[in-house]
C-alpha cells in the first residue's frame, strides 16, 4: 500500500503526531491508513496523485474536482480521528494544522489560489535514490509550469532541504510543532514551507 513509504519513511511528523504517551499506535495507524488511503483514492479519481512500482513512491496534488464525493471521504477521515486517536493524539493534530494554516496563510497570502500544491510526496527508505521522488516531483512541476503556475509544499523532514532546492523549491518559510509540547521529549519538529516560482524561476 502506499502508505507503507511514509511508514517506513521514518517521517518527524508522523512520529510527532502518533508517539504520545497515552497512544494506542494500532489505533493511530488505523485512522492514519484510511486517511492517507481516502486521499490517494480521490488523488487518483481526479487524476492528481501517482504511485511507482508498488507504491514504492507516492505523491499527489491537492487539487479535488468530485465536491460531493471528496466532502463525504473528508467527513470519514474525521470520523476515524475522532474514534481512533487519542486526546494527545487529537491536541497534537490539531496543532499541526493550525500552525500549518496560519504558516500558508500568512506566506503564501492570496498567491495560494493560483498555486499548485503538491500535498504529500513519500519513498521507501529502500527505494531511495533511484529517481522515483524526483519523477513524481516532476510530473507535478511540468503541469505548473504549462498552465503558468507556482507550485508549493511543506516537506516534514528537513534532511530533504537539499532534494527539494534541487527541483528549484526554496524554503518561504518554517513550521514548527513541539517546541512547547512538555510531553514531546524529543527536538521540535521543524517542517518548511516551500515554493517553487513559475517556470522553475
Amino acid at each position: 500500500m502506499a502508505y507503507a513509504a511514509v511508514e517506513e519513511s521514518r517521517d518527524p511528523l508522523l512520529r510527532y503526531l502518533r508517539d504520545t504517551s497515552d497512544a494506542d499506535s494500532a489505533n493511530f495507524m488505523r485512522s492514519w491508513r484510511l486517511n492517507v488511503t481516502l486521499t490517494l483514492e480521490k488523488g487518483i479519481r481526479n487524476d492528481v496523485a501517482w504511485t511507482v512500482g508498488d507504491a514504492d513512491a507516492a505523491g499527489h496534488v491537492d487539487r479535488y474536482l468530485d465536491k460531493l464525493v471528496d466532502g463525504i471521504g473528508h467527513y470519514v477521515g474525521t470520523a476515524a480521528s475522532l474514534l481512533l486517536l487519542s486526546n494527545e493524539q487529537k491536541r497534537r493534530q490539531t496543532e499541526y494544522i493550525k500552525k500549518c494554516d496560519e504558516v500558508i496563510t500568512r506566506t503564501l497570502k492570496d498567491r495560494k489560489k493560483d498555486m499548485i500544491c503538491l500535498a504529500a510526496l513519500s519513498t521507501r527508505p529502500s527505494k531511495q535514490r533511484r529517481g522515483y521522488g524526483s519523477a513524481l516531483v516532476s510530473v507535478v512541476t511540468t503541469q505548473a509550469d504549462k498552465e503558468e503556475r507556482s507550485a508549493w509544499l511543506i516537506s516534514s523532514n528537513r534532511a530533504n532541504t537539499p532534494f527539494y532546492n534541487s527541483l528549484g523549491f526554496v524554503a518561504q518559510a518554517d513550521i514548527i510543532l513541539g517546541e512547547d509540547d512538555v510531553t514531546w521529549s524529543e527536538p521540535p519538529v521543524v517542517m518548511s514551507l516551500m515554493v517553487r516560482a513559475k517556470d522553475g524561476l
